[in-house]
């Protein structure tokens, strides 16, 4: 299978306030600015960091733009969408 990917076992020595900054990080390099990430992250808290485990991902942006295409009005470079998948 051509499309398959392998995850190494994550350690779990991490601490809420790593993994945090981690996925605010990650939203960041996506394209979010800073504030939106940490909205977004203190938006799905509940959810995402609730006790359990689960895989967290951001979903590649040509996916979001086949399933969910976007025409903007403003014509902006800046439009970003950042998509979260979960799987627990």
């Amino acid at each position: 299978m051509q499309d398959a990917v392998t995850l190494d076992a994550p350690s779990l020595d991490g601490s809420f306030p790593q993994l945090r900054h981690d996925l605010e990080s990650g939203l960041i390099a996506q394209g979010l600015f800073p504030k939106e990430a940490q909205a977004m992250v203190e938006t799905w808290r509940d959810s995402w960091f609730e006790e359990g485990s689960r895989l967290i991902y951001i979903v590649p942006a040509s996916a979001v733009d086949a399933i969910l295409p976007l025409e903007s009005r403003t014509n902006s470079d800046r439009d970003q969408r950042v998509f979260v998948g979960r799987i627990d």
